[in-house]
């Protein structure tokens, strides 16, 4: 149980942001990945703050509805669409986190991947917070899911370690197009530092 419990500590302290520059780093990703031609360079402007009291809601919006970004040239999907959401409050503190992708294969299949950090906000109708399911194994804090479908059973998620939105967006996008631009941690860089730690 205590590796559990370790990841769970982990990923409430990882909740809490440095500063607020998170959402400026997630918008050069994305303008990084416009650049690329992954999808339309208007996603520069599509980022919607809405303050809702003491949280700051940070979302890609169009025309004031929810719409995700199409993406394109994803090499093993035929469409693809990027939706992204973080609810954090003025002390930094991330409650909630979702990157999602969801889109089709070359046979038309489904397939999805998405990120999320739980709503860790204790209300009366959640008093559990982001304790969800059964236990920290089956459906940690922060976790992802990766298949044809997020209700499409069995509902695997899958434990994440403890980093922050700009690290989950990483992530994803490195999923998408793996290439050593969107991959935060190439090898070679990696192995560079092993060394340098080792001697």
């Amino acid at each position: 149980m205590k590796p559990w419990n370790d990841l769970y500590e982990a990923q409430r302290t990882a909740r809490s942001l440095s500063s607020n520059s998170w959402s400026n780093e997630l918008r050069k990703l994305l303008v990084t990945f416009s650049d690329a031609g992954f999808c339309d360079r208007s996603v520069a402007g599509r980022f919607t703050y809405k303050q809702d009291g003491k949280l700051l809601e940070w979302s890609i919006r169009d025309g004031g509805s929810t719409t995700p970004v199409e993406l394109r040239n994803i090499a093993d999907l035929a469409s693809a669409e990027l939706s992204l959401m973080a609810l954090a409050d003025r002390k930094n503190h991330l409650h909630q986190f979702t990157a999602m992708v969801e889109g089709k294969r070359a046979d038309g299949s489904a397939w999805s991947l998405a990120v999320h950090f739980e709503d860790d906000r204790e209300t009366k109708e959640r008093p559990e917070g982001d304790r969800k399911g059964t236990g920290a194994c089956g459906h940690a804090a922060f976790h992802c899911h990766v298949g044809p479908g997020l209700n499409v059973g069995p509902k695997v998620r899958v434990p994440l370690p403890a980093f922050g939105p700009v690290e989950a967006l990483q992530w994803v996008l490195s999923q998408l197009v793996p290439t050593p631009q969107f991959e935060p941690a190439p090898w070679s860089s990696f192995t560079a530092v092993v060394k340098k730690a080792a001697t």
